[in-house]
């Protein structure tokens, strides 16, 4: 089984969790053998969660400072934005050497991921993740952030939030 992780705001605008159910019915077509682990603050009286409640292949973990902590090297990053501004979770996970990515094809963002783990559309997301095709990011993030700097842009972030 394939931890399958995303990181951020439990919403269809922008973020467009909603896609994460279609990305569900397309891994369990192929039989594939995932759970996805969703890292975020959750409105369980919300309709959109309701959709996701009754299915057993998501894991809700609330919002974690220490995400990082919770998946490991075989785990891929799930993104299905719209699209994203500074993408701090693929910087973070970056730190932390968690480098394989799935992310839809979105403006910018291959000045964060390399083109092996850009997906045009969802099933060809899926067909990626089910044939464990390279997912690593080979993209050196360092040029973006030295390590301390990093640190603490992460740690400002956190705060203010």
């Amino acid at each position: 089984m394939i931890d399958l992780y995303f990181v951020g705001r439990f919403a269809i605008r922008q973020k467009r969790i909603d896609r994460l159910l279609q990305l569900a019915q397309l891994l369990d077509i192929a039989n594939f053998s995932y759970r996805f682990k969703i890292f975020s603050e959750i409105d369980i009286d919300s309709a959109l969660y309701e959709s996701f409640k009754n299915n057993k292949s998501f894991e809700f973990l609330g919002f974690k400072k220490d995400w990082v902590n919770y998946v490991n090297e075989e785990s891929i990053m799930i993104f299905v934005s719209d699209y994203e501004g500074c993408p701090l979770s693929i910087l973070e996970a970056y730190n932390n050497n968690f480098k394989k990515i799935a992310i839809l094809d979105m403006a910018g963002i291959n000045s964060y991921v390399s083109i092996n783990c850009i997906a045009e559309n969802l099933e060809i997301m899926a067909q990626k993740i089910v044939s464990n095709s390279d997912l690593f990011n080979s993209v050196d993030l360092s040029t973006y952030y030295n390590k301390q700097r990093f640190e603490t842009e992460v740690k400002r972030f956190y705060e203010f939030i």
